[in-house]
């Protein structure tokens, strides 16, 4: 008879309301069972608890459970509205050992982040990485856009946060922030990609890449796919102050490098324009497949003639016969 009440499932075991059984298998599938007996059993919260406990320092349980299946367990009893779920949650978001972990269950978007606005930006102060940041970077709401300004003006938190900017659930107020601060909250490895990625997404983010970013920004550029470098260069060249053109000279010789066929026309045309787009784009052709700029070849005769530097002339020149060869 005690054979039979033995669970012999997961499934059977959470149907059975079994934690000892759940606890002692400690499978991805037991302890999200006990994630959820958790919302009505005090004994399947402490397991849980304990479970955190045992995959600290990235150890994992004998059934194969590791600390974000805990944590995933956690998060669905947050999303279920569960208190002890919200509890356990801020707990280890203040342990600097599980706060990264903890910020990587929490779904990005959900409704619920926005009752961890403080424990994040507390988190990302004490050291938390870019869980942290995509986390926060993702929930619409006022706390967490004033939580990105603090994090974007502090140098220690900067590149967590640019990276959560960057991700493809980052809120259009999160990018607004990241293109409103001034120049020195950009100043992080990270926030160059975080440019590059909301570009990708984002027209309003490419125009402002474009026109107005600061010049190191644009280095990763070459990156987006063809179809979007076109109308980031077009507008550089039509648009951005020409102050800046002599720093932007590697960006576009990459993209040219990685979409010659795409850009030849927008490179052609500069060249029948002002002397400023026609030196930025003489320069940028020195590693150039002159082969697959047609139109670009067809207009460096005329442009070494207009232009009078002896650089840029002697870039048209050469540009000019290697298109014959």
């Amino acid at each position: 008879m005690l054979l039979g009440c033995t669970p012999t499932s997961v499934g059977d075991a959470e149907k059975k309301k079994n934690v000892a059984w759940l606890e002692g298998n400690a499978s991805p599938e037991a302890i999200a069972a006990l994630g959820r007996l958790a919302d009505g059993d005090k004994a399947a919260q402490d397991a849980l608890a304990n479970a955190s406990k045992a995959t600290a320092s990235n150890a994992k349980m004998d059934g194969g459970a590791g600390g974000l299946d805990v944590d995933l367990a956690i998060w669905g009893g947050v999303e279920r509205n569960a208190s002890w779920a919200t509890d356990m949650t801020k707990t280890l978001l203040a342990d600097k050992f599980r706060m990264d972990e903890m910020a990587s269950a929490m779904k990005r978007g959900a409704p619920q982040l926005k009752t961890f606005v403080p424990d994040l930006d507390a988190a990302l102060s004490n050291g938390c990485g870019i869980s942290c940041g995509a986390a926060i970077a993702s929930i619409d709401d006022p706390a967490a856009t004033t939580a990105i300004t603090k994090r974007l003006e502090d140098g220690k938190t900067r590149d967590s946060i640019c990276f959560g900017i960057g991700t493809a659930e980052a809120t259009k107020a999160a990018r607004d922030v990241f293109m409103k601060e001034p120049a020195t909250a950009r100043d992080a490895v990270q926030c160059g990609g975080a440019a590059v990625a909301m570009a990708t997404r984002d027209d309003a983010a490419l125009a402002w890449l474009a026109q107005t970013a600061e010049p190191g920004l644009l280095r990763g550029v070459h990156t987006m796919p063809c179809a979007r470098q076109v109308p980031l260069w077009s507008k550089v060249l039509t648009s951005r102050d020409h102050g800046t053109f002599g720093a932007l000279v590697g960006a576009l010789e990459d993209s040219v490098q990685q979409c010659p066929k795409e850009l030849d026309a927008t490179l052609a045309g500069a060249l029948g324009t002002d002397v400023d787009s026609q030196t930025l784009v003489l320069a940028s052709l020195g590693s150039s497949n002159a082969r697959e700029l047609k139109m670009t070849c067809a207009a460096a005769p005329a442009a070494a003639q207009r232009v009078t530097a002896i650089l840029a002339r002697a870039n048209a020149r050469d540009f000019a016969a290697r298109c014959t060869k």
